[in-house]
């Protein structure tokens, strides 16, 4: 078998589904259309079953999670997911670095592809124009290339072969402990803050009967906090020809905070308290 380009070590080969079943497994990069067989160029997304059942929605196994789809209807979720995969490695240009050929016997990224299949189903279902490709579809596009190209790197089988996944985390519990957490109660109080101190504790019952005391916590008065400073007074800004912005920070608990000004051109006639908000207009056209 031959092609009219030389495949590069990125290739990234695949199965058509609608070919006949001797047909070679293979299409390249460059070529652009499988390799050895009359180019039909990219299989469809679904084959003409799964297809048809769309027309009325997606079929029912389509957005459990993968491990809920049944063993009725996990062959027709295979053949979707492959051939979505199929077209997502040419539309997107992704190579053996990114996805590798032995894709579906890694949990971790038939998982990735399965949330990726729905996720772009559900981006074009309604049909009509919509932000939800640029703003939603395309970036996550990128993130998943790259969480995948961390889950091949990982294994390196785009390099050295198909390797199996490592045996599950063989996790040895202690039951007795795994039981405390488990069987374990958790209560809320909201307790009173008086004028004095007061010790709370909390009381377990065991089943034998045994009282149990937990840490005192200590509950004081509440805070009495008063105003003790004004901070940040400044001129905010006085680019309006008729009036400025003046600002100031009370902290502590104010009961209120106000304004004074003086009543002329300077300190010496006292302060007033500022009420009206023309005031200021009026002692400007006074002091001009």
């Amino acid at each position: 078998m031959s092609t009219s380009t030389e495949p590069s070590a990125t290739d990234w080969t695949v199965e058509p589904f609608n070919a006949d079943e001797d047909a070679p497994d293979t299409w390249t990069q460059d070529a652009g259309t499988p390799a050895g067989g009359g180019g039909g160029g990219l299989p469809a997304f679904l084959d003409p079953d799964i297809e048809a059942e769309l027309g009325a929605g997606p079929p029912e196994w389509m957005g459990l999670r993968w491990r809920e789809i049944s063993a009725e209807h996990k062959p027709a979720a295979w053949t979707a997911l492959r051939q979505w995969v199929d077209w997502f490695v040419r539309e997107y240009q992704l190579n053996t670095s990114q996805i590798t050929e032995c894709w579906f016997e890694h949990s971790d990224i038939v998982a990735e592809l399965y949330a990726g299949m729905c996720a772009e189903y559900k981006i074009w279902e309604e049909g009509t124009p919509g932000l939800g490709a640029m703003t939603t579809w395309h970036p996550h596009v990128q993130a998943m290339t790259a969480r995948l190209a961390a889950m091949v790197d990982k294994r390196q089988c785009h390099i050295t072969g198909h390797q199996d996944d490592p045996s599950d985390l063989a996790f040895t519990y202690n039951q007795d402990r795994w039981a405390r957490i488990r069987d374990g109660i958790t209560t809320t109080v909201e307790v009173p803050r008086e004028g004095i101190n007061r010790r709370w504790r909390p009381i377990a019952v065991a089943g034998g009967g045994e009282v149990i005391a937990g840490r005192e916590i200590l509950v004081g008065p509440a805070a009495a906090v008063e105003a003790d400073q004004i901070t940040g007074t400044t001129l905010l800004s006085g680019a309006a020809a008729e009036s400025v912005q003046l600002r100031h920070t009370t902290m502590g608990a104010a009961a209120e905070s106000y304004w004074e000004h003086t009543t002329g051109p300077g300190r010496q006639d006292g302060w007033t308290r500022h009420t009206d908000p023309g005031v200021g207009d009026h002692l400007a056209e006074n002091w001009r």
